[in-house]
């Protein structure tokens, strides 16, 4: 006969089994590919959709340090381009920011479709399983949405996202770690120059543990100006690393 310890510990594995199983039962059940709206499962990509842009790029010869294609010499021109120093030890970025995955961003933030951050997320977390560069954070920061985009959409899609990268990871989101100190003009009428001057002293962080890894979560990267003024914030505020992960990347000369 088992004794109590034995019976406890198969009870526990049971248990633990049961709950991923019921975890998992989301990603089983059959929807529509959201953007094609052929058969899929749990709402997310159907196989031709995530083939086609997701593993395209991530088949790509990327850049770890800014998530933009090398050239044909192996350099990347973005990281050439880009203001020194780099506070991000690396970016990671699930789709171009183009086509499909532009529609797929357009209507989860302008639409206003939630049930989009899941399946972006699941993207996310895959790309970053990926990464040779991109090292386990403590916890997953969300870019704070401005007081603006709130007042428009009801919800910060930085914060969705990182919530269920959190929950995809195992780990903690922690959004007060990243303040937005005071409002600023929409980035979309911005130039590139203007973009970086524009994010300057953008952000403040605290509450960090000192030395610690920080994942830095948004749904899009365009110059990187924004990630860059908030990783600054955060290496202020004591993380000894952040790593990026973004939905989508703007191709260069986009």
């Amino acid at each position: 006969m088992m004794n109590l310890n034995a019976c406890q510990h198969l009870v526990s594995q049971r248990i633990q089994a049961t709950r991923r199983w019921l975890a998992s039962l989301p990603d089983r059940l059959p929807s529509d590919c959201p953007l094609c709206r052929l058969p899929a499962f749990g709402g997310h990509l159907c196989h031709g959709c995530e083939a086609d842009f997701f593993w395209q790029r991530q088949r790509r010869s990327i850049c770890g340090r800014c998530a933009s294609d090398l050239d044909a010499q192996g350099v990347c021109q973005a990281c050439v381009q880009v203001p020194q120093p780099w506070p991000l030890h690396s970016v990671v970025s699930a789709l171009d920011y183009a086509f499909a995955g532009q529609m797929l961003i357009r209507r989860y933030k302008a639409a206003g479709n939630l049930a989009l951050a899941r399946p972006l997320a699941r993207l996310m977390v895959m790309a970053a399983q990926r990464s040779a560069r991109a090292q386990a954070p403590v916890a997953w920061v969300p870019i704070p949405a401005s007081k603006q985009r709130l007042e428009q959409t009801g919800f910060s899609p930085a914060q969705q996202l990182a919530r269920f990268v959190a929950l995809q990871t195992n780990a903690v989101c922690r959004p007060l770690w990243l303040q937005q100190l005071e409002p600023t003009i929409a980035h979309k009428r911005l130039d590139r120059v203007e973009r970086w001057q524009a994010a300057k002293g953008r952000f403040s962080a605290q509450g960090l543990p000192a030395g610690c890894v920080v994942g830095l979560v948004d749904d899009v990267m365009t110059t990187g100006s924004t990630l860059v003024a908030a990783a600054h914030a955060l290496r202020n505020a004591g993380a000894g690393q952040v790593v990026a992960l973004v939905a989508a990347r703007t191709p260069r000369g986009a």
